[in-house]
């Protein structure tokens, strides 16, 4: 965790020395004084946070559904060689058609509120789960496996002791890239049908060529995701020791 913090330092030094030098450099209203951007995070904070919120909701909703269902899914096909072999096609015919193209349809569909973007974002990122968790299970060890079988474990041990160590550590790899496209999906997503998230304010502020609020926002929303791996990171070094 410490690493994690020196390199946080380091990383937020170079993007300030990048961002003054541009201020310097270009001397135009479009690359702002990095401290004025500081300052106006901090000042307006009150004004970004329902925006923060709306986004957090959105994607906590959407992370949580793309997990459940991804995890079980993939456990499914990896325990079931049948089911396997009749979903294994559909998925990989569905995982690199450009889901984001559909938000308009979903949007006619289910109309305009949130769950049409909640849903936009769970048929991208429940991919990442559901692969993620085929691979962990088909890695076990047929040895473990097949000791399970001869102790006879009940499901409910089976699943506690042999398949969620394993697919664990690939879940929370899965997660953090996950949350990156989830943040990347709701960006483009909230730019339609809705006055609440954070996609919506900056994209606004770009509108009214009110570029501190802009980037006071890409600051924000830069913080809060990183604010999101740090706890993945934490979550990740409390449940896997071993790693």
């Amino acid at each position: 965790m410490r690493k994690h913090v020196k390199y946080i330092f380091v990383s937020g030094l170079f993007i300030y020395a990048v961002a003054w030098l541009f201020h310097v450099i270009f001397q135009t209203a479009l690359f702002p004084n990095p401290n004025t951007i500081i300052m106006i995070s901090i000042r307006n904070f009150n004004k970004f946070v329902p925006h923060l919120l709306v986004s957090g909701y959105r994607i906590l909703i959407s992370m949580s559904v793309a997990l459940i269902l991804g995890v079980l899914i993939g456990l499914t096909m990896g325990v079931v060689p049948l089911v396997k072999k009749i979903l294994n096609p559909l998925v990989y015919t569905l995982y690199p058609i450009p889901k984001i193209a559909f938000l308009p349809v979903f949007m006619l569909l289910f109309g305009i509120k949130d769950f049409s973007k909640i849903l936009l974002i769970v048929s991208i990122i429940i991919f990442q789960f559901l692969i993620a968790t085929v691979d962990a299970v088909e890695a076990i060890d047929n040895d473990i496996l097949k000791a399970a079988k001869i102790m006879k474990l009940p499901k409910g041990s089976m699943f506690k002791s042999v398949y969620l160590p394993a697919i664990l550590p690939n879940i929370l790899t899965a997660s953090r890239n996950a949350f990156g496209m989830s943040i990347a999906v709701l960006f483009f997503a909230e730019n339609y049908a809705t006055t609440y998230g954070m996609g919506y304010t900056i994209m606004n502020s770009w509108m009214m060529v009110q570029y501190k609020d802009m980037y006071a926002g890409i600051l924000l929303l830069s913080i809060f995701g990183l604010l999101v791996f740090i706890l993945i990171d934490y979550v990740e070094m409390r449940l896997i020791r071993w790693r």
